[in-house]
């Protein structure tokens, strides 16, 4: 029953995350994907450790897919969590090992004159790869990630994305482990007591991941976000400074007939982020606006000489 729990924890996971799937950010999305696969590999390891399969069959084919495609959708994770940059179809070719050597095994094991040792053999040789470009790359990814946000905020605290960078290296020096340990012919498979230990290892890592990436507040779409904000609000106040003084030095809401292409070439600018910047800004439209500021300037003549004609100011 052991052998199942990192398959009934990340089957729980997967459910939770898939719940909330159309709420979620990129990030979280690719989350329950790299919880799946891991879901997936684990539920075909705990049936060929039961049926103690040596023949190649479909199961082992499944087995190959899942074990070659878990790190490269746990690295196009960690790329959704360290990079706003939005997912594209060349990643999906980092999953063509797996797809390539499970569809081959599959061939296999429906034509018996295609021998299916070299597709193991190849799966052998591919997991540590995949398994030091993951840590690699990934590696990469957060550290690029974590200067940005240190350069950016004074308090980092709930940013820089430590917990996860611990789990996912502790989850990946595993992982090689493993692999190598297996690719050097150790029972991981066939001695219970090293198949408990490696599913209570699998199960703490799966819910670990699943648990903190869940909670995650806080990943590159923010940072994204964070950004184009301060960068519009720092543009609007700079706008507002020149905007103010312009209206002020040159009093254009004197000129007849002003149209809000006479603003914007003043400005430097271009007609529709000045009226979308006054309407946003000031709450009104650009005729209210300048209406409002010839009104301020007759009330000040009014002020500094009570005794004049206002048709004269009119």
């Amino acid at each position: 029953m052991i052998i199942l729990l990192p398959f009934f924890t990340g089957m729980v996971w997967s459910a939770i995350l898939a719940l909330e799937y159309r709420r979620s950010d990129p990030a979280r999305k690719m989350l329950m994907w790299f919880i799946l696969a891991n879901t997936g590999l684990m539920l075909i390891r705990a049936l060929i450790v039961a049926g103690e399969r040596e023949s190649f069959d479909l199961i082992r084919c499944l087995y190959i897919f899942f074990l070659l495609v878990v790190f490269p959708v746990g690295y196009i994770y960690i790329r959704r969590l360290t990079s706003p940059v939005p997912a594209s179809k060349s990643e999906l070719w980092l999953l063509a090992p797996a797809v390539g050597a499970s569809a081959a095994g599959v061939i296999a094991y429906f034509i018996a004159l295609v021998d299916w040792h070299p597709i193991e053999i190849f799966a052998r040789v591919i997991l540590p790869i995949e398994v030091i470009m993951m840590a690699v790359f990934g590696e990469m990814a957060i550290r690029d990630y974590r200067h940005n946000i240190e350069n950016y905020y004074s308090d980092t605290t709930g940013k820089r994305q430590k917990p996860m960078y611990r789990l996912l290296s502790a989850y990946i020096i595993f992982s090689l482990f493993k692999s190598v340990a297996l690719s050097l012919g150790a029972p991981l498979n066939t001695d219970m007591v090293l198949v408990t230990v490696v599913s209570l290892c699998y199960t703490v890592l799966i819910f670990a991941v699943a648990y903190v990436g869940s909670k995650a507040s806080f990943n590159a779409g923010n940072f994204a976000l964070d950004i184009r904000k301060d960068e519009s609000e720092v543009l609007d106040h700079g706008t507002m400074i020149r905007v103010s003084e312009l209206m002020r030095q040159k009093q254009l809401y004197l000129r007849p007939g002003l149209k809000i292409t006479d603003v914007a070439m003043e400005l430097c600018s271009n007609r529709s982020y000045v009226s979308e910047y006054i309407n946003r800004q000031f709450g009104m439209s650009f005729c209210d606006y300048i209406n409002s500021l010839r009104v301020e300037h007759a009330k000040s003549l009014i002020s500094q000489n009570p005794e004049c004609d206002l048709t004269d100011i009119y």
